[in-house]
């Protein structure tokens, strides 16, 4: 008898007693905010790679209009500089009509991603394209 009231006694203190309650809501809110969080470091990085392959690819056009470098050349400067990306893909061209290089490049999100966490970043591919006048 005592072991029962001493039970039901403890058992109502447990009801009664609110510490911890926010551990719950913290348990709940914890995978949605490690979701938030991954997906602003891997769009991060997407928006950081854009900026780094178009500075690549318009060092390269210049290097092209002024003359330094042949257009038949150009594809492997930038892939050679485009080291850490292994899938990149890029398709320089020149119009001699109108005296423009176009240059493509283009690198599959799997080989910029981090955590890789959100499977809907895996099948982006960033397309980067530049466009230079040919100096005379």
């Amino acid at each position: 008898m005592i072991i029962t009231g001493c039970v039901t006694r403890l058992f109502r203190e447990f009801r009664r007693d609110t510490r911890g309650s926010a551990t719950v809501e913290a348990v709940l809110w914890l995978p949605m905010f490690f979701f938030v969080l991954s997906l602003a470091v891997d769009a991060s990085m997407l928006f950081y790679a854009h900026n780094q392959v178009m500075k690549i690819i318009q060092d390269v056009n210049r290097s092209v209009s002024v003359g330094r470098l042949p257009i038949g050349q150009a594809e492997t400067a930038i892939e050679s500089r485009l080291g850490q990306y292994p899938n990149a893909q890029a398709t320089p061209g020149y119009d001699p009509l109108t005296g423009i290089i176009n240059t493509t490049v283009t690198v599959p999100a799997r080989d910029i991603l981090i955590l890789d966490f959100v499977p809907l970043l895996r099948n982006i591919t960033i397309s980067v394209r530049s466009q230079q006048y040919m100096e005379q």
